[in-house]
């Protein structure tokens, strides 16, 4: 069996999928008898170390493996000190329950590959408009990649952005709860593992808290644009390049040992990607005739030229 809950669109630098989700989704597996293999695609692990053992726990007890409350307190207790338990298992509860909704059944969770790709497509779209062509980013060498135009409604940007704004507003209270909560969950952690707690917890929780407040302010930005106050869109572009700021600084954080210098090979979410395209429309801003972007929209698969 091969297991998609959610795509790579969402989260990459995060974990994205609540336990009680990944063992709905191996049950049904399990119940239709397809128990020969099972392939975990976590893209990089470290981000999801979590979310990676319930699956192969399952993939190995099956349901005999309890409860997903009974995963969250065994885990929680192994990595985090019994002491630390209860406290951090909330948090993660609280960390699935904080992102903004996509429509959908279920409904998917904004995450840092959503916050940072929506965002720069708002921008490009902002600053290029039309036309503007999609490069398909994973083309295997034998293949000739074909630039594809894509449709242009002189409103997009505008529109995408309110939509944003209300989504990202109403998670952001939400975020800020949960971020206080690892906070004060963070002196009960077993001293030896308060690095790991740094890495699993509290940075994967400020990517996400960053990156939604960098969607509200770009989208903030966009629509002050749209209405022809400069002012106020540089000043929410400014709030902007704070928010990525404040997550990489999230992120050195977690590079403790030997992880220093991982989130370097940050090609799937691209936060350098996004900081460039926020400085570019900074620029924008305030020199309208500054030199653009290219008219491009492509996947930013960077990973894969690399290993190519």
């Amino acid at each position: 069996s091969t297991l998609f809950p959610y795509t790579t669109l969402f989260r990459s630098l995060s974990e994205i999928n609540p336990v009680d989700r990944l063992f709905d989704s191996l049950g049904r597996f399990q119940k239709a008898g397809a128990t020969s293999f099972l392939l975990v695609n976590t893209s990089d692990i470290r981000p999801v170390t979590m979310g990676a053992s319930a699956v192969l726990d399952f993939g190995w007890k099956g349901n005999a493996l309890g409860s997903s409350d009974k995963f969250y307190t065994d885990w929680t207790t192994e990595e985090f000190g019994a002491k630390a338990s209860p406290a951090v298992t909330a948090v993660y509860k609280a960390y699935f329950n904080a992102p903004a909704l996509r429509p959908g059944t279920p409904p998917v969770p904004y995450g840092d590959s959503y916050c940072h790709t929506i965002g720069r497509h708002m921008l490009e779209n902002a600053m290029v408009q039309w036309p503007i062509y999609w490069v398909p980013g994973q083309a295997p060498f034998w293949t000739k990649p074909t630039p594809r135009p894509l449709p242009y409604d002189p409103d997009a940007a505008f529109e995408q952005a309110q939509k944003e704004i209300k989504a990202c507003g109403d998670a952001e209270p939400r975020w800020d709860a949960v971020w206080h909560q690892a906070l004060a969950a963070e002196p009960l952690v077993t001293p030896g593992r308060r690095d790991f707690y740094q890495a699993a917890v509290l940075t994967m929780i400020a990517i996400n808290r960053d990156s939604n407040r960098m969607l509200l302010a770009l989208s903030q930005a966009v629509v002050a644009l749209h209405n022809g106050d400069h002012a106020t869109a540089i000043a929410h572009t400014n709030d902007a390049l704070r928010d990525i700021d404040d997550l990489q600084i999230a992120e050195s954080k977690a590079e403790y040992g030997k992880w220093k210098n991982w989130y370097h090979g940050d090609w799937l979410t691209g936060v350098p990607r996004t900081r460039t395209l926020v400085e570019q429309f900074a620029t924008y801003l305030k020199n309208p005739t500054a030199p653009m972007p290219p008219p491009l929209e492509w996947s930013n698969w960077e990973a894969y030229y690399h290993i190519q």
